[in-house]
């Protein structure tokens, strides 16, 4: 019985540690006029529950010419690497009695802003992004609300994520040495 007392409460603990923990992801954008951050959840009302292509940094292939009348071939190394383009995806639900009217405010948000500031505090990542476009995955009423799932597509134009890497290290003794907590 003690035994079993002592895993429910695990349990319990764990769900309310998860809970907590998805509470507090947020997402937002910005123009990069702005000085502000738009939050999805609070400002468009879009639940975020996936993200895809964070992070994901790729190196331009290198420029190589092959001479008909040499062995190999010459290979243009830059000094630095140079990173492509990067899509990205970010998809979620609006969820509440007002939801294409949120939805219509998104869409005029990333239509006429050009470049955006794309943020969020689960990676401690923000990258410049041009909006490519939305799709409607799922559009329908669930108990009498409107429920419409979406999918935003963007594409991160530097190629590089800047990591706020101050959010998310963990000072150890008290002394100057940190280690990485978490970043993806």
């Amino acid at each position: 019985p003690i035994r079993i007392k002592r895993l429910l409460l695990l349990c319990i603990w764990i769900l309310i540690k998860t809970r907590l923990t998805l509470e507090n992801m947020n997402y937002w954008i910005k123009k990069s006029s702005d000085t502000a951050y738009k939050d999805f959840m609070i400002d468009f009302g879009l639940k975020v529950f996936e993200t895809k292509g964070i992070g994901e940094e790729r190196v331009k292939p290198y420029y190589k010419f092959s001479w008909i009348d040499e062995n190999g071939i010459d290979v243009y190394i830059p000094e630095t690497a140079v990173v492509e383009a990067t899509p990205i995806s970010v998809r979620g639900w609006i969820h509440n009695a007002t939801a294409n009217y949120k939805l219509q405010q998104l869409k005029d948000f990333l239509k006429g802003n050009g470049v955006l500031t794309y943020k969020d505090n689960v990676r401690g990542v923000t990258c410049s992004v041009v909006y490519d476009g939305m799709s409607i995955e799922i559009d329908r009423y669930r108990d009498d609300i409107k429920f419409i799932q979406i999918k935003i597509d963007f594409t991160n134009i530097e190629g590089v994520f800047n990591y706020n890497l101050i959010n998310n290290m963990v000072q150890i003794n008290n002394k100057d040495d940190f280690q990485i907590q978490t970043i993806l």
